[in-house]
C-alpha cells in the first residue's frame, strides 16, 4: 500500500504551511511527515495518526523550504503503515513587517525580494543582488547604495576630490578608496574602474 500524494502551500500563508491530500473519507488514518530535504529517508513524523485529510504546519520557519509526505494506516495506532506517497514542497511566507500579508504581496517599488516597508535600500537597480535588508553589496563608488555607479555617484565624488595630500572633507571618507586620507587621482582611477552607468549593476570587486 502506498500513501496518498501530498500537496503543500508555498508562500500562501504567513503563519503556516497547509498540507492536504486525497484519500478515502472513512476507514483509514493518515500521518504527515516532514524533512528539510527532498529525500523521504530524512522525513520525521509531524502529526499523530488522524482521519482528517489536511494538516496545518504552524511550526515551519518562514522562508524555509520543507518537504512533506503522507502515510496511510488502518487504525489510530498506525498498524500496517503504507509506504510514502509522493511528496510536496511547502514554504511558510515571509512577513517582515508583521502585517499578515506575505512579503511578495506587499508594495515593492524596486522589484527586489524585500518589500518597501522593510527595504533599507529602496532604490536598488534591477538585477542587483540584495541582502535580507534589500541592500546591494558594498561597491566602491556606489555612494547612494543602489547597486550601480553612475552620474549621481560621480557628482558626489567630484565634490569630494581635492588632490594628493589634501585631507578629505568630512563625509568624503568613502571616496578615499586607498585610505590615505585624501581624494586624488588614484581614487579617481578606482572610481573609473567601477563606473558603469545608470541601472547597470556594478561588480563589488570593481575597485581592485
Amino acid at each position: 500500500m502506498v500513501g496518498p500524494d501530498a500537496s503543500a502551500s508555498s508562500g500562501t500563508y504567513v503563519d503556516r504551511v497547509a498540507v492536504s491530500w486525497l484519500g478515502p473519507i472513512t476507514g483509514y488514518y493518515y500521518r504527515v511527515y516532514r524533512a528539510t530535504s527532498s529525500s523521504s529517508s530524512q522525513a520525521q513524523p509531524l502529526s499523530a495518526w488522524q482521519t482528517a485529510r489536511s494538516y496545518n504546519d504552524f511550526t515551519a520557519e518562514p522562508g524555509v523550504s520543507y518537504y512533506y509526505w503522507v502515510k496511510i494506516s488502518i487504525n489510530s495506532a498506525g498498524d500496517y503503515p503504507s509506504a510514502f506517497g509522493r511528496g510536496a514542497r511547502g514554504v511558510r511566507a515571509l512577513d517582515c513587517n508583521n502585517n499578515g500579508v506575505p512579503d511578495q504581496n506587499d508594495p515593492n517599488s524596486d522589484g527586489d525580494v524585500v518589500p518597501d516597508d522593510c527595504d533599507l535600500c529602496p532604490n536598488t537597480v534591477p538585477g542587483s543582488p540584495v541582502d535580507a535588508n534589500g541592500c546591494p553589496p558594498l561597491i566602491p563608488g556606489d555612494f547612494d547604495r543602489d547597486g550601480d555607479v553612475d552620474q549621481a555617484d560621480y557628482d558626489l565624488f567630484a565634490s569630494c576630490a581635492g588632490g594628493p595630500g589634501l585631507p578629505a572633507a568630512a563625509g568624503c571618507e568613502t571616496a578615499d578608496f586607498d585610505s590615505d586620507n585624501d581624494v586624488d587621482q588614484t581614487d579617481f582611477a578606482a572610481f573609473q574602474r567601477c563606473y558603469g552607468g545608470e541601472n547597470v549593476p556594478a561588480d563589488p570587486d570593481c575597485g581592485n
